[in-house]
C-alpha cells in the first residue's frame, strides 16, 4: 500500500502547536517512554511484516531523500483532511477545495447570503467541535443582520479545544486559537488534572449531545470572560 498523494497537511513538526501545552505533552511522552518522531511522511505501509515506510522531510515540509521503515504492531494513520467532493467542485471553495469565507465573519467571500460552519472553511483555526460552538455564535447574529439588510458585526474570535488524555485519569483541557492559549477556567489548563479528565468523562458527552448538536451551545466565552474577572482579583 503506498502513499504517494499524501499532502503536507500530514505532517507533524511537534506534538502541538501552543507552547505552553506542548511542554507539557513532551514531559507525559517522556514520563511514558514514547518515541516521538516529527518531520516524516508516511509513504507506504508493508501490511504483512508490520513495517511502515517514512520519508524526512525539511523545515518547509519537502521531502529529502531519505526514508526509514519501522516496526509497528498497531498502526493508526491520520489521513490529510479534505472538504467534501461536492463541495471541492462547487463555486463556493477556493483553490484548496475548502469553503471561501471571510475569516472574521464567516460570510461567503463569493456569495453574501451565505455562511460557513464547521471543519469545511478555510479558516485557519483547528478544526474541533468546540470550534463548532464559537462559529455558531458568529453566524447566528450575521445571519441575522444580513437578513435584515445590515452588514455582519459579530467576528469568530479563533477558538477551538482540545482535551488531551494523558492517562486514564488525567487531561490536559487545550483552549486556544492561532494566537495562544484561551482558557475558560480560572485554573492552569497547561498541566494533566483529574478536574478535566472529570469534565471529559461526564460533562463533555452531555454538552455535545443534548448542547451542540441541538444548536444549544455556542461556546464557552460568557464563562470565560466571568472567569477572567476572578483570575483579576
Amino acid at each position: 500500500m503506498t502513499f504517494d498523494h499524501v499532502s503536507r497537511l500530514s505532517i507533524i513538526f511537534q506534538l502541538f502547536g501552543i507552547e505552553s501545552y506542548l511542554k507539557s505533552l513532551e514531559k507525559v511522552a517522556k514520563e511514558k517512554d514514547i518515541d516521538v518522531r516529527t518531520r516524516r511522511n508516511l509513504i507506504e505501509v508493508d501490511s504483512e511484516n508490520k513495517m511502515a515506510t517514512f520519508e524526512f522531510l525539511d523545515d518547509d515540509a519537502k521531502p529529502t531523500g531519505k526514508t526509514e521503515r519501522v516496526e509497528y504492531s498497531l498502526l493508526h494513520i491520520g489521513p490529510p483532511c479534505s472538504a467534501p467532493e461536492a463541495l471541492r467542485k462547487s463555486p463556493f471553495a477556493d483553490k484548496t477545495g475548502f469553503m471561501d469565507v471571510d475569516v472574521a465573519s464567516l460570510q461567503s467571500k463569493k456569495f453574501p447570503n451565505v455562511f460557513g460552519v464547521g471543519d469545511c472553511m478555510n479558516t485557519p483555526n483547528a478544526k474541533t467541535a468546540a470550534a463548532v460552538s464559537s462559529h455558531l455564535k458568529t453566524i447566528e447574529q450575521n445571519l441575522t443582520q444580513v437578513m435584515q439588510g445590515k452588514q455582519p458585526c459579530m467576528e469568530y474570535d479563533g477558538y477551538a479545544s482540545c482535551p488531551l488524555v494523558g492517562s486514564t485519569n488525567r487531561v490536559i483541557l487545550a483552549e486556544f486559537n492561532s494566537k495562544g492559549p484561551m482558557e475558560t477556567t480560572p485554573f492552569d489548563q497547561s498541566k494533566p488534572t483529574y478536574w478535566a479528565y472529570l469534565m471529559k468523562r461526564y460533562f463533555m458527552p452531555a454538552l455535545y449531545w443534548n448542547g451542540l448538536i441541538k444548536g444549544y451551545w455556542n461556546g464557552p466565552a460568557t464563562i470565560r470572560n466571568c472567569s477572567r474577572l476572578v483570575k483579576s482579583k
